[in-house]
């Protein structure tokens, strides 16, 4: 427990494949609380979050919720987790959307004009998991750059 940043689950785990039973892998789960789970899945997060990344909240908070399920932390801790990091993604929330959305832009600037231009730029961002307050926030901003 001291030693790894791993969560209880993937512990009994590799202590099943040693060899040990799974009632003394349960017995030694135990000693795995709340806290000590919570500051080692915070500390993954946190390392996570240092990445910079150009995807939207959503898909930043799934990959980060499916790193905490492979590390064998429980649903509980997973949700204060991702619950307390969702606010220090929206702060890169607007970036992504313009990272993604420039991107967007110059693929099918070529083809595409006007509404269609713009209907693709849409549905694109919101699959990817942006909101559409982000998309039209920079919908608008493209629009105002090329009117001026």
């Amino acid at each position: 427990i001291k030693t790894t940043t791993k969560g209880p689950g993937l512990v009994k785990q590799e202590l099943q494949i040693k060899g040990v039973s799974s009632t003394v892998a349960d017995k030694a789960i135990v000693k795995y609380d709340y806290g000590t789970q919570y500051k080692k899945a915070k500390k993954i997060a946190e390392k996570h979050l240092r990445k910079k990344s150009h995807n939207s909240i959503n898909r930043q908070q799934q990959q980060l919720q499916a790193t905490l399920v492979r590390n064998g932390f429980f649903q509980d801790v997973i949700q204060d987790v991702l619950a307390e990091t969702q606010q220090e993604y929206q702060d890169d929330e607007i970036e992504a959307v313009y990272y993604q959305g420039r991107k967007l832009l110059r693929k099918h600037q070529g083809r595409l004009s006007g509404y269609e231009l713009k209907n693709k730029l849409k549905e694109s961002l919101y699959r990817q998991g942006f909101n559409m307050e982000s998309i039209n926030e920079y919908l608008n901003e493209i629009h105002n750059h090329q009117n001026s």
